[in-house]
């Protein structure tokens, strides 16, 4: 890992991350200053991310609020592609101009949500299990075939809904 200080202009500059293969264009697109975001090491990543289009920018960042379907298909999708230009699905509660429907659409395509009746529920929060399913297919890791031989914590029974992505999560390291 390496630090790079580099002045940029925002909207003008991009940042281009390349590895091998890889090549990602991020582009810087205005300052971020939320108004309810504290100042020291945490406030200033999360501007940072703000900054480089991670999270949505606004004068608010509601850290105290749970994340939405909708925040991680964007935040997922950012990391992973960028920006994300294609086919948009029909969803029968995100509208055509909702700015997080390409993003919702692209993580839909790669399996790492589901829908119920074209029914994609952007403003519900996460439950702690459906996100470690969601970020285990994003990491690309398997589920274990068969039944669980043991409980990942005491209070996650070997049957239960999201028992194996929690298992296999914590089998990864993404848990502790």
């Amino acid at each position: 890992a390496f630090v790079v200080a580099i002045p940029l202009e925002f909207g003008v500059n991009a940042i281009v991350i390349e590895g091998g293969k890889d090549k990602k264009t991020i582009r810087v697109l205005r300052e971020a200053m939320f108004s309810d975001i504290p100042s020291g090491s945490i406030g200033e990543n999360m501007r940072r991310l703000g900054e480089l289009g991670f999270t949505d920018l606004g004068t608010s960042y509601h850290p105290g609020q749970a994340v939405t379907r909708r925040d991680l298909a964007v935040i997922l999708m950012r990391l992973k592609e960028g920006s994300v230009p294609g086919t948009q699905r029909q969803l029968g509660d995100v509208t055509a101009d909702d700015p997080a429907l390409p993003y919702i659409s692209r993580a839909l395509e790669l399996g790492y949500f589901s829908v119920e009746n074209n029914f994609f529920s952007p403003d519900t929060p996460l439950k702690r299990g459906e996100a470690m399913g969601i970020l285990d297919k994003f990491a690309g890791l398997t589920m274990p075939a068969g039944n669980l031989a043991k409980k990942p914590y005491t209070d996650v029974p070997l049957d239960g809904q999201y028992s194996r992505e929690i298992a296999v999560a914590l089998q990864a390291g993404l848990l502790v």
